[in-house]
């Protein structure tokens, strides 16, 4: 049996449109990000059968989320190893305030996605918690499930799937609210996972 996991990043927050490293700070949703979250919930109930919708418990992921379990009506199960990388010392900053401040590691960081910032989480650590939690959704629940997460966690997780050297995940595109959607096989204990769209913005055209 061919399962699906539709992954989607969450709707724009203020942060988003003023270019900041948002972390795991808890920053809400912007209204053009509750209006997404309601266009992405119309679309999946339209076009999907939905049987399970997980989240981050950040709570602009979790709101998008909870916007897409009313139209099944199913409730929201959050786990926080879906929550962002932790950016440390550059949570709240914008990429020019860091080459400013943290010249040096930012382009360390550009070349070397595992050189970790102070106070954050290495690529690493991320993508042990988050495809633990893939994992564990996919072999709970042999349907189609959402999960919401966040740009950066959603992109490691995608690197993993594809196989990809987790320094190159950036050159993964992940726009607020888009979905990227994954189909898998349970093969005894084995999850092969196959790709089959990345940051569909479809729905917004």
């Amino acid at each position: 049996m061919v399962n699906t996991l539709i992954l989607i990043r969450h709707g724009e927050t203020i942060w988003n449109q003023e270019g900041r490293f948002q972390g795991q700070t808890d920053v809400k949703l912007s209204e053009t990000g509750l209006q997404q979250a309601e266009k992405t919930a119309r679309f999946l109930k339209e076009n999907y059968q939905v049987k399970a919708v997980y989240s981050s418990d950040l709570s602009r992921a979790y709101a998008t989320a909870e916007a897409i379990a009313k139209q099944f009506n199913l409730v929201v199960q959050k786990d926080i190893r879906l929550r962002e990388y932790s950016f440390g010392v550059w949570e709240g900053l914008t990429r020019s305030e860091i080459e400013e401040k943290y010249y040096s590691l930012y382009k360390a960081r550009q070349k070397d996605i595992h050189v970790q910032v102070p106070g954050g989480e290495g690529a690493a650590q991320v993508q042990q918690r988050v495809m633990e939690a893939i994992q564990e959704i996919c072999h709970t629940n042999q349907d189609t499930v959402v999960v919401v997460s966040h740009g950066g966690a959603l992109r490691i997780a995608l690197a993993s799937i594809l196989g990809l050297d987790l320094t190159y995940s950036y050159r993964i595109m992940l726009d607020n609210a888009t979905l990227s959607i994954v189909r898998w096989e349970l093969f005894g204990d084995e999850q092969r996972f196959m790709v089959e769209t990345i940051n569909s913005r479809l729905l917004f055209g």
